[in-house]
Parts: C-alpha cells; structure tokens; sequence
C-alpha cells in the first residue's frame, strides 16, 4: 500500500509525532491499568485487534495484538515519549536503488543543478549507470535528491531577492498591466462587453501612480500612450522597470527611452518578486475601487478611467502608505523628494517620439489603407514604401503625415470618392510633333509664315500667285 509522504519541516514532523502518540496512548491507556500476564489484559488486547480504528496520517484501519504489546512495553520504558514513531534506520538513504547507483545521480545533479529530476535519469542512463530493465520512478529520485539537500534553492540565488527602495522622485518607474472588468464597448448597446487592460507607471520611492489608464488591448501603443502622459504630468524617470511581456518588447519603446536617456530594465522571467510594489498596488486597486463600481462605472471606458483618476487622485495619494515613513501619503513624499526631477526640453516634440509608426506601400493609384480607410498621397510616391507617423488623439478626418526614406513627404489625406467624382481632371496636354514628320527644308520654305487665319479669297490668290497657270500648246 502506497505510504502517504512525510512531513517537510521540523514543526509539521513534531505535530504528526504528537498525533500519533495520543492515538497509541488512547488505544492501549485501558490495558495499562492491568497486571502483565492476566487474562483481561490478553482478551482485551485481543478484542482491540478486531476493532476499525481512524489513524492518523496512515491508510491502515487495524492494529496486531503484537503492535498493541509493543506500544505497552515502549510506554513503561519511555513514558508517552516512547509512543512517538520513530525515524527510519536508513532514512535519508533510498531502499529501492543500491547505494553506487544513488551516489552516481546525486554526482550528475551536484555537477549541474539546473537539471530536472527526469533529465537526471536521462543522463544516467546515458552514461550506462542504469541496469537494463530496472526502473527508476521519479518520486524515488525525488526523494534521494532532496534528502542529499540537492534540490533546494542555491544561497547566491536566495540573495538577489533583497528588500530594495530608491531615495528620490523618479529615480525608478515600474510598469506593469492589470486585467480589469469588461465594460460596455457601445453606447447604444451596453449589453457587448470588453475585458479592460490597466496599464501603470509607478513611482517606486514615492509610490506615485505617474499615469495610469484602461485600455482595451494590452499591446505596445497603450504602453507608450501611458508612458508619455506620465512623462508630461511628472517628468522623466532615470529608469523604467518592466516586465517581459510582448508589448515591453518593441522597438518603439527601446528607442524611446534611449532618447530620453532612460534606462530600461526588463525583468528576469518567472522571477516576478522584483515587482512586488505594483503587485502590492494592483490589490489596492481590486480590494478599494473595483469592488466598489457601480453600473454606471462599466458603461463606458471614459467612465471607468475617471472613475480610477478620481480615487487615484482624490482617495489613494492622500493616505498614509504603510511602506512608507510613518503617517507619510504618497504626495507629501513626493513633494519631500521632487527637486531633482527631469523635465524635457522645450523643443523636444513627445508626441512625434512616442506617435506610433506603421509602415505601407502606395499603390499605383497613389493609395494607402489605414483601419480599414484609404487615403491619398502625391503621385510622386507611387509604389514607394512610406511610413505614416499616427496621432492617437486626432480624428480619422484629420491628416496624417508621411515620411519616406527618414525624410518628410507632406500628409495622406482620407479620400472622398464622391468628391473625387465631381472634380474635372486636368485637359490633355498636345504631344509634341515627332522629329521625322517635319517636312524638308526646301517644302518648308513655301510655307505661309505662322499667323492669324485667312479668308479663303486670299488663300486663293496666294496659291495663284505662288503657281501660275500653265500653257497649253
């Protein structure tokens, strides 16, 4: 029968020990108030035998009159401390893999640590260690490992998980995404729901929200319409700490921190306990605003984020944060460490740098398709590759400027087919004559000079005079 595992930790072992030993104590306390030898005491333990029993921590149901006569026995020697279970003679060492074998797998797991139980097996295999036939389990392997103490997480490994905060304003931004509720994606029908993406910069000294808004896509242009807002509303950050999603991996946004001089960290993946300050802050934000929306809340996404900006705002910078120094809101210390915040230039166009840039080749009617909507550039860029800079703000009416070859190529203007159909195109140009349809030199000398139209009267006599009449003979 399969035994149920043993207890992983000092505490859990002495509490299982404790149950055992009480269960032990309560079978056979009866038959300790009886003379060794008598016949009470051997029909008792006799009738104990046949009864069903609830043990703890074992699947058994009985228990031998041989069990019973040993528990009394330990007890007169040891008191209830001998009734605890003992440990194993050969713990620590498997029954079922022989002794080199054993030292061969802990050898291959000490040489690199990194290797999976199964693939621990595999390499033993591999090297011949491994009888034929013979069968290692995993959860034997397991075992063997983890009592060697091969399986536990490494010091130097256990060290890089410190505490840490930054002194100053801006000195370090973490960003991060929340699933938030599905809201009405139509105003006339607020029965078609959406689910919600809350993207967030977080101040990580003063646990300011910089700018934080739903969206309904977790991708690249959200994170960059979120990190420009905050940009605006806060300053620079002299890093951005993100996470290792596909929308942290762009160009877009590699290339705009490295114009602004921020330092872009991207996390380590599947090690999520440097970001424990937003994850602390997204449960701040389930427990005390999304659990308190109302149906009107959900109508719209403008309506969920002012919903969020108000209790950003109004609720969340203005209590005292546990992190931080006593009685100390989020605002009151970022107005304690503001003064060496960054600011970009003047001249500097955000909405230039952080526009998205989507790329498209001009068809030979001089067209391009953006969202499903064609728009009209000059005839000179016909079959050339241009990149429209995109403003997140505009109306689809409003123009969109062009760039070919890093150079700008004015704007690509939404066609309007009917428009187009009452515009008269330009009159045809006359081709120029083809060299070889001139006539000669000397044809070309009879020629009336270039000038107004005659009247056919003078065109006659011009022709008279020009050829005089023959005479006949």
């Amino acid at each position: 029968m399969a035994r149920k595992p043993q207890p992983s930790t000092a505490a859990d072992s002495r509490k299982t020990g404790d149950d055992v030993a009480l269960f032990r104590h309560g079978v056979i306390a009866d038959v300790l108030r009886l003379p060794a030898g008598s016949r009470e005491r051997a029909a008792l333990i006799k009738a104990k035998a046949r009864q069903d029993y609830e043990i703890p921590h074992s699947r058994r149901r009985r228990v031998g009159r041989s069990t019973l006569r040993r528990w009394v026995r330990r007890y007169r020697q040891a008191g209830f401390e001998g009734l605890r279970p003992r440990p194993r003679a050969d713990r620590g060492r498997s029954r079922r893999i022989a002794p080199e074998l054993g030292a061969a797998l802990q050898d291959i797991k000490a040489g690199n640590p990194r290797l999976s139980t199964r693939l621990v097996i595999a390499e033993a295999r591999e090297q011949g260690l491994v009888p034929a036939g013979e069968n290692l389990p995993r959860g034997t392997v397991h075992r063997l490992l983890s009592n060697a103490g091969l399986t536990q997480p490494r010091a130097e490994a256990l060290e890089n998980f410190q505490h840490f905060e930054y002194e100053r304003a801006n000195e370090l931004w973490m960003s991060d995404v929340l699933h938030g509720p599905k809201v009405a994606c139509d105003s006339s029908d607020r029965r078609r729901r959406r689910k919600t993406y809350l993207t967030l910069m977080l101040d990580d000294a003063t646990r300011v929200v910089t700018y934080g808004e739903f969206f309904f896509n977790e991708n690249t242009e959200s994170l960059l319409s979120v990190l420009r807002q905050a940009i605006l509303r806060r300053g620079i950050a002299a890093r951005l700490y993100v996470d290792n999603g596909s929308n942290y991996r762009s160009r877009r946004l590699d290339i705009a921190c490295a114009s602004l001089n921020i330092i872009l960290i991207r996390a380590t993946p599947y090690r999520p306990q440097g970001k424990g300050k937003i994850e602390r802050f997204f449960r701040t934000v389930r427990s005390q605003m999304l659990s308190r929306l109302q149906p009107d809340d959900l109508a719209s996404l403008e309506a969920l984020n002012t919903k969020f900006r108000a209790w950003v705002e109004g609720e969340y910078h203005r209590t005292p944060h546990q992190g931080l120094a006593p009685r100390t809101t989020p605002q009151d210390r970022w107005a304690q460490t503001c003064q060496r915040v960054r600011f970009p230039d003047p001249g500097l166009d955000l909405l230039k740098l952080f526009r998205p840039r989507h790329e498209r080749r001009v068809s030979k009617h001089r067209l391009v398709r953006f969202q499903n909507r064609l728009y009209e550039v000059d005839a000179g860029l016909a079959g050339r590759t241009v990149t429209l800079l995109i403003d997140p703000d505009a109306p689809p009416e409003r123009p969109i400027e062009l760039e070919c070859d890093g150079q700008p190529q004015g704007r690509a203007r939404l066609v309007d087919p009917r428009a187009n159909a009452r515009r008269r195109p330009p009159p045809p140009q006359p081709a120029p004559p083809a060299a070889d349809s001139q006539p000669p030199a000397a044809a070309r000398a009879d020629l009336p000079a270039a000038g107004p139209p005659l009247p056919l009267r003078k065109l006659q006599a011009r022709a008279t005079d020009n050829h005089p009449p023959q005479e006949h003979h």
